[in-house]
């Protein structure tokens, strides 16, 4: 009997398996860091989008970001502050339930709350080519500068090439996805409740 072998092979094995575990430990690691970043960064453009503050670069925005966008909680809800030109903007990442899976946008207004500043979409799994055109320039420039209608909400309409009155408080659904506009709708108006709330108003 080869007691000699055995142990080698024992030895070998356990120590082979060791490393092997320790790679993909720190590969996982990694990875989960570089996710991490990638999430922080999307969640920064987002916001520096709908609040229109324009940006060259990533490493620009996350500097703009931490240098010109104040992080605060209040009733325990996280939202962010952008002081310019003697205005407040308020910012707030919020999500909800799409027609096939969550979508979280980043929605900002004025300091009133009366006027919409911007919308960017975050993350979203709907249709491509249908519900997915939720994140094409054209429909999320119906957002911009509009202002907010009755008891501060949205309206989304019946689909159209977008809406360019600012003031009706009213956007175009995308033809052939009303359901996934219709719910990106409710989610914005959720959002903007939850910023009343956050800042002491009736939600």
């Amino acid at each position: 009997m080869n007691t000699k072998g055995k142990v080698y092979t024992v030895v070998f094995t356990f120590v082979a398996s060791f490393i092997f575990i320790l790679l993909l430990a720190l590969v996982d690691t990694l990875v989960a860091d570089q996710i991490s970043r990638n999430e922080e960064l999307s969640r920064v453009r987002a916001l520096l989008n709908a609040m229109n503050i324009p940006y060259a670069t990533d490493t620009e925005a996350l500097r703009l970001f931490h240098k010109e966008v104040t992080a605060l909680t209040s009733n325990g809800i996280d939202y962010y502050r952008y002081e310019r030109n003697g205005e407040t903007v308020y910012g707030l990442i919020h999500r909800g339930d799409g027609l096939w899976g969550t979508i979280t946008i980043a929605v900002a207004v004025n300091q009133d709350l009366t006027r919409m500043i911007g919308l960017d979409v975050i993350s979203q799994n709907e249709t491509p080519g249908l519900g997915a055109r939720i994140d094409e320039s054209w429909f999320k420039a119906q957002f911009q500068g509009e202002r907010l209608g009755a008891g501060g909400r949205l309206t989304v309409g019946e689909p159209g090439p977008g809406d360019t009155d600012h003031g009706n408080g009213k956007v175009d659904a995308i033809t052939g996805a009303s359901l996934t506009s219709r719910q990106l709708g409710i989610i914005v108006n959720d959002a903007l409740a939850t910023l009343r709330r956050a800042l002491g108003g009736a939600g």
